[in-house]
């Protein structure tokens, strides 16, 4: 008689083995005894439980599933929460990259200037920094709307009212819209919500209530059930109970850097309701909301008994502070030297010295510049300048005062050099001269040349001259609008075009035409360069031609910065000596041709494989089936669409027209067989060039890269639909160059996160001091993904495997 295994139709759970009993009719439910280790396998790597707890490896889980008969899966391969155990910087945190690796990032070290800036989030920050370390923090986009608090313009973000856990987003456009956390870490720290669900984290239960449009709170951290060390376990003045060690335990809670200030019941200001209930909880004390905004302590304290605060109507000048309702001087400054020049031409040790001195002798003073008198052009009290025709008088620290630099002419006298080379701004100030001068930098300048001590004074001392826009001569007009250029403070302010000044008063901010006065290279501060044409742009002609072999073609000028060897280059053209187009531009001969810069390689963003082209013709890469120069043509009766080459028949037809298409930074829209599109179909004009020198039309680009004039960077602002403005007139001082440091053993440059479909070129230069070291490495994840490569100096000798 045949027996049937019993175990054939019968499973058991919770990931217990079926066993025959005996007789071999019955059957039982069995837990493994023991786990097996196979080395460095699968099945051997640890695995994180759907209990938040970690195991060694899958079998380990299993036994504990079977031995406490619940349910228990793998959550993630690896440890539950990576970071756990981890030790950053104090000025950092523990973050997952997408291999669920723990990194230490978001450098949180930022001054405590307090410099708000509004964030795309609706939100004040107290700084930009502050912002950025919020942004990497939360893993959120923040960027920096405007300069200054939220509330001092349009906040998109106070006509909406967003849902719990949404955040208000201000796009581009500055629309706000409220959206939910698009993706939380691979972690798995379990809290139990109070809709009585168990999510993996803190950030998914935000998420899911987020996305459910629920307002769902922590009822404590772990899963939900009676049987969790947290449940019913009470934490007081605002902590969160977590586990340690399967213990419950107190934690404060951790808060964003955002500027939202509020007084507490203290009396002290705070950045922000969160940073307050952090404090006390780890004061263990109860403070509360007194009211939105920085304490004001004159204004709130209260005085028993019908005394009156004594202070409250009493302002001190001179640096001096309120003490019992007396205006008292300053008593004790820090010994730190930190020197400043002051309006009374006297150099101080630091800012509050100053201020005690200004206090003591009642006088109003202020801060010229952060730096001694002598740096800037005052030597101070008691210096003299040298008297004409004083023959070979020696050139010490007294010689030239007032920024002056002594040197000897021809005759071997004493001269002092004044090249301050100030900005084309006619920004008027009242020199203690008597007169107006164009800015500050021409009233220094002209202290200098006379070696007289001139400071700025109230412009009620200076005889008042009648101010005419641009000395009356006609003010340059702005093409675009048709009226004069407008230069001052404000939204609507342009900067100057090229080899033009802005004359800015009270009463109007106008552009006006440059006078330009050429003199030889032998009267500039570093002389001629050894063409004997070419001004030195540095000494011991650095800058010069001969030495920065700048390329004909990409470079604007022959010369280049003195000090990192960067040529000017154009627009496109990248390298020190700019002889090569940047990535995703081609044809450095087409410049010999007319063109002002390297061209986009315009590769089709649905056909091509990727970015950059072929250098000499500008054809794409296109992927498997599609053709042409840009990757654009696909086979007859088929339409080029994101998932490449598609019948037409089931391809979305383009529609619409310019009505509903808006274009911008210069883009025009056009209709073209049916569709529509923005096109940049305007050209700059190559007079410009022809009638001034290179640098006087260069521009330097809010982007970073030089253009050959204003009307070229539009055009390529144009070109690739971002923002683009003049940061500043001359070419960019950027330098491609990355300087590290000396590499200690402990130390590793890392780099972010590589794509290649099939071919990656990395080219280094090092120096080794050792026979043993690794150069470049990059290995396999836990589970197993990635490429392994390893290059190294072993013995002496490159090891790549």
């Amino acid at each position: 008689m045949d027996v049937k295994d019993p175990c054939e139709h019968n499973q058991c759970r919770f990931g217990a083995q079926c066993r025959p009993t005996l007789d071999g009719v019955s059957f039982e439910c069995v837990c493994p005894e023991k786990c097996s280790a196979y080395g460095n396998s699968r099945s051997s790597r640890p695995v994180c439980g759907t209990d938040g707890k970690d195991y060694p490896n899958m079998c380990e889980l299993k036994k504990t599933a079977c031995r406490e008969m619940r349910i228990l899966e793998v959550r993630f391969t690896g440890r539950c929460d990576p970071c756990q155990g981890v030790e950053c910087p104090n000025s950092q945190v523990c973050q997952l990259d997408e291999h669920r690796n723990a990194i230490c990032r978001c450098n949180a070290i930022c001054s405590e200037d307090l410099r708000p800036v509004c964030g795309s989030d609706g939100k004040t920050y107290s700084n930009e920094c502050t912002l950025r370390v919020e942004a990497c923090k939360f893993r959120k986009n923040i960027r920096v709307v405007y300069p200054g608090e939220c509330s001092a313009g349009k906040n998109p973000c106070e006509s909406i009212t967003c849902g719990p856990f949404e955040d208000c987003n201000i796009d581009k456009y500055g629309i706000a819209s409220c959206q939910c956390q698009p993706s939380c870490e691979s972690v798995m720290k379990p809290v139990c919500g109070s809709n009585g669900q168990t999510y993996s984290n803190e950030c998914e239960l935000q998420r899911n209530a987020c996305l459910m449009k629920r307002h769902v709170s922590i009822v404590y951290k772990g899963p939900c059930g009676d049987t969790g060390p947290c449940h019913n376990y009470v934490c007081s003045f605002g902590a969160m109970c977590v586990l340690q060690n399967g213990r419950p335990n107190c934690e404060c809670p951790t808060c964003p850097e955002r500027f939202e200030p509020v007084c507490g019941s203290d009396g002290m200001s705070y950045t922000n309701e969160c940073k307050m209930k952090k404090e006390a909880c780890e004061q263990r004390k109860e403070i509360s909301i007194a009211y939105m905004g920085l304490c004001n302590t004159c204004s709130q304290t209260q005085c028993e008994y019908y005394a009156v605060y004594l202070c409250i109507n009493v302002h001190c000048k001179y640096g001096a502070r309120c003490e019992d309702g007396r205006c008292v001087c300053p008593t004790e400054c820090p010994e730190n030297y930190d020197p400043v020049c002051s309006s009374d031409g006297t150099t101080y040790r630091n800012e509050c010295e100053m201020r005690r001195a200004a206090c003591e002798q009642t006088m109003e003073l202020s801060v010229l510049i952060y730096g001694e008198c002598e740096d800037v052009g005052g030597s101070g009290a008691g210096s003299k300048s040298p008297e004409s025709g004083s023959g070979n008088s020696p050139c010490d620290k007294d010689a030239c005062r007032f920024g002056g630099i002594c040197d000897y002419d021809s005759d071997d006298r004493l001269l002092c050099v004044c090249a301050f080379e100030c900005p084309h701004v006619r920004a008027p100030v009242c020199g203690s001269d008597g007169e107006f001068h164009d800015n500050d930098c021409k009233m220094k300048e002209q202290s200098c040349k006379t070696q007289k001590k001139i400071v700025i004074v109230p412009k009620n001392r200076c005889q008042k001259v009648e101010e005419i826009a641009c000395d009356g001569e006609k003010p340059l007009i702005n093409p675009v609008t048709g009226k004069d250029y407008f230069c001052g403070d404000g939204p609507e302010s342009k900067t100057c075009p090229p080899s033009s000044y802005c004359h800015k008063t009270s009463e109007f901010a106008k552009c006006c035409k440059e006078v330009i006065m050429i003199k030889s290279c032998a009267d500039t501060i570093h002389g001629c360069c050894p063409d004997g044409k070419t001004a030195a742009q540095g000494p011991d002609q650095a800058g010069c031609p001969s030495q920065c072999n700048c390329n004909r073609l990409g470079s604007y000028s022959s010369t280049c910065d003195p000090v990192t060897g960067q040529c000017p280059c154009k627009p496109g053209v990248g390298d020190l000596r700019c002889d090569r187009c940047e990535p995703g531009f081609w044809g450095l001969h087409k410049i010999s041709e007319g063109s002002s810069g390297c061209s986009p390689c315009d590769c089709d963003q649905y056909g091509s494989v990727r970015d950059d082209c072929e250098q000499m013709t500008g054809r794409c890469v296109c992927k498997h089936g599609i053709q042409g120069m840009k990757c654009n043509i696909c086979p007859p009766g088929t339409v080029l669409g994101p998932d490449g080459c598609m019948d037409a028949s089931i391809a979305k037809s383009v529609t619409g027209s310019c009505d509903e298409l808006q274009c911008f930074h210069g883009a025009k829209c056009k209709e073209k067989h049916g569709e529509v599109q923005c096109v940049c179909d305007f050209k700059c004009n190559s007079d410009e060039r022809d009638t001034k020198t290179p640098d006087d039309t260069i521009v330097c680009g809010t982007d970073g890269n030089s253009y050959g004039s204003e009307c070229q960077l539009r055009q390529f602002s144009c070109r690739y639909q971002k923002p683009i403005a003049v940061a500043h007139e001359g070419s960019c001082s950027k330098v491609n160059v990355i300087g590290m440091p000396l590499f200690t053993g402990k130390s590793y440059l890392e780099l972010s996160k590589l794509e290649a479909y099939s071919r990656l070129a990395i080219e280094l230069e090092i120096r080794t001091l050792a026979s043993d070291g690794i150069i470049l490495y990059n290995g396999q994840t836990a589970s197993g993904k990635g490429d392994y490569v390893s290059l190294a100096i072993k013995d002496g000798h490159v090891e790549f495997k």
